[in-house]
């Protein structure tokens, strides 16, 4: 199929979007702007651009691995804004770019899964060699990795300059990470060091977030203290059903949430709302309900309008994706079958099984 011919397919003209929710057809009124795709999809895999670049990847997906979503990648690359593959798929894992550089994962052992990472930089050359057993985003001049069995941070150059005797480490949001350790009944406890490796938010939560905007979402060792804290440690807002395992990051004064205490599943669907830093519900489905959602980004956010859920085996993908402006109006229908945030003027989106990037709506 041309790529006239794909766009004339894709391209967004009705102002009436109809939507399978649970079996029923629900109208979801809108004035949705005509779109093209930016990038066309033909990747298994696709991430949200990072400094000028995306992750890709390409693969299989299992047949008995469909039902929640999952998705085995072969391959992954970086192509840019153009959608040109800039560094070839080649690594078995890889993450986005920050501060100049890529984690990847590569097999030593063939045995077809990643087992030593290392760094790449824009040129995809490797900076860092694939030494470590684990590893994660730079940020501050820091990222976490792991090395025989010892956790910590690295700085640019690849040495390791923190050592420290927490179980998990992540990297840095706005100068703190989190970290944790493991209580002898199996569970975690979390909290924050700063780029000093210094405890200064202690373990004791049971749940807990990055922060962004000054905010992240924590839940107290025995549950009954739910919401988030400032970089104090203290609790600043209280939000008794908040689902701490989804609860999201705040950008563009808002925060996607989850109300239902951590009760969703497939049979009782996940029941997305967007929060403001006062902790009050801002934007909430008018009609149906949003099976998920992801952040604001440049004035918009993607949500779902089907799927969703989850049960003891996982969750359930959520379906029916469109873009939602700061009221709450859907300004691209729902119609993909994944979505993500807005980045660098473009959002990948699932079509027919592939990814392909779209620009912001004009």
């Amino acid at each position: 199929m041309s790529s006239g011919k794909l766009r004339q397919l894709i391209k967004i003209t009705s102002a009436i979007a109809l939507i399978v929710l649970g079996g029923t057809n629900t109208a979801i009124s809108t004035t949705p702007a005509p779109i093209e795709l930016a990038i066309e999809p033909k990747f298994d895999y696709a991430g949200d651009f990072s400094e000028g670049l995306a992750r890709i990847g390409l693969g299989e997906t299992p047949e008995n691995e469909a039902t929640y979503g999952y998705r085995k990648i072969d391959s992954y690359g970086y192509i840019n804004r153009q959608g040109k593959i800039v560094i070839p798929v080649q690594f078995k894992r890889a993450g986005d770019f920050s501060q100049g550089l890529a984690w990847i994962g590569t097999d030593t052992n063939g045995d077809g899964y990643a087992d030593s990472y290392g760094y790449i930089d824009k040129t995809g050359k490797q900076v860092i060699k694939p030494k470590f057993t684990e590893a994660g985003n730079f940020s501050s001049g820091l990222a976490p990795v792991t090395l025989n069995s010892q956790n910590g941070y690295i700085n640019q150059k690849g040495k390791l300059v923190l050592k420290l005797k927490y179980k998990y480490l992540e990297q840095f949001h706005e100068g703190l990470a989190r970290v944790g350790v493991q209580t002898p009944q199996g569970s975690f406890k979390y909290g924050y060091i700063n780029t000093q490796g210094k405890l200064v938010i202690p373990l004791k939560f049971a749940q807990s977030g990055n922060f962004s905007a000054g905010l992240a979402s924590t839940g107290s060792i025995d549950n009954r203290t739910l919401g988030y804290i400032n970089k104090r440690g203290k609790v600043v807002l209280k939000i008794p059903q908040l689902d701490t395992y989804v609860a999201g990051e705040f950008a563009d004064g808002m925060a996607v949430v989850e109300l239902s205490g951590g009760a969703c599943s497939a049979a009782a669907y996940c029941e997305y709302r967007y929060i403001n830093r006062r902790g009050k519900v801002a934007l909430e489905p008018t009609t149906g309900n949003w099976t998920n959602a992801g952040k604001f980004a440049q004035g918009f956010a993607p949500v779902a309008t089907g799927g969703g859920g989850r049960d003891a085996g996982g969750f359930y993908p959520a379906t029916g994706w469109g873009f939602i402006n700061r009221q709450g109006k859907f300004v691209i229908a729902p119609q993909f079958g994944d979505a993500g945030s807005f980045s660098e003027g473009l959002a990948r989106v699932e079509v027919n099984g592939k990814y392909g990037y779209i620009p912001l709506p004009k």
